[in-house]
């Protein structure tokens, strides 16, 4: 099977976009939050609340991911051929049937649930860690 190339390229644009945005949230943010905690003293509260809010979108992007990962292994294993029918590729892949697919399928059933339940103990952790840090 060949990959889409304009999938490719989507993916390039969107990791490269992702990597510009962090590289200057890092270069103009931290340093900007670390000046506002000391100068002001009620800041702290504003930075648990950002603490939350980056918990819950990485939480939230790794359970919609597990849950596509976990589709693609049913769709796989009740198939049994890999790549299913319809599915858009990022790279060039041989076709799979039989038990070798179902056995593929089924790993990406675990890693797609595993995704979930660590999403899971990422807001459950971070929930803890902001109760703990919270200014009294």
């Amino acid at each position: 099977m060949h990959a889409d190339p304009v999938l490719r390229k989507r993916a390039v644009v969107l990791l490269l976009a992702a990597a510009l945005i962090g590289a200057a949230a890092i270069r103009w943010g931290l340093p900007w939050l670390e000046l506002a905690r000391l100068r002001q003293p009620g800041m702290q509260r504003t930075i648990c609340i950002s603490f939350l809010c980056v918990i819950i979108a990485v939480a939230l992007a790794t359970i919609m991911s597990g849950r596509r990962v976990t589709g693609l292994g049913r769709r796989t294993v009740e198939l049994q051929e890999f790549p299913p029918p319809g599915i858009k590729l990022l790279h060039d892949v041989r076709r799979m049937t039989g038990p070798r697919a179902v056995y593929l399928g089924r790993g990406y059933v675990i890693i797609g649930w595993t995704l979930v339940v660590l999403a899971l103990t990422l807001l459950g952790l971070g929930s803890y860690a902001l109760a703990v840090l919270w200014p009294r």
